[in-house]
């Protein structure tokens, strides 16, 4: 996909979102496998927008029982991509 992007002028970043249900009171279970992934996709070049901390403040209220984002989980992470999509300078604020 970096690639095909790069051929065809877009840009192109992956956004990690955690897995809600990894949270608990000892902190986020699969940190290991997410900065591992992290990890991976730097070494590869591509830009990564990590969300865990941004989710960690309170995952009950972003993340379902069955681990699909409330509507306030959508709209956290809608955000972060808005932001991330102005910084690289792919959206300008008057488009929106």
């Amino acid at each position: 996909m970096k690639r095909m992007c790069r051929t065809k002028g877009a840009s192109f970043f992956v956004v990690i979102v955690p897995a809600g249900c990894a949270y608990s009171a000892h902190g986020y279970e699969l940190s290991d496998v997410h900065s591992h992934f992290f990890s991976v996709l730097r070494q590869e070049g591509i830009h990564v927008r990590d969300t865990m901390v941004q989710f960690s403040s309170d995952p009950s209220l972003f993340f379902t029982e069955t681990d699909h984002l409330t509507q306030q989980g959508s709209s956290l992470l809608a955000s972060i991509i808005l932001v991330e999509l102005l910084s690289r300078g792919v959206l300008k604020e008057k488009t929106l």
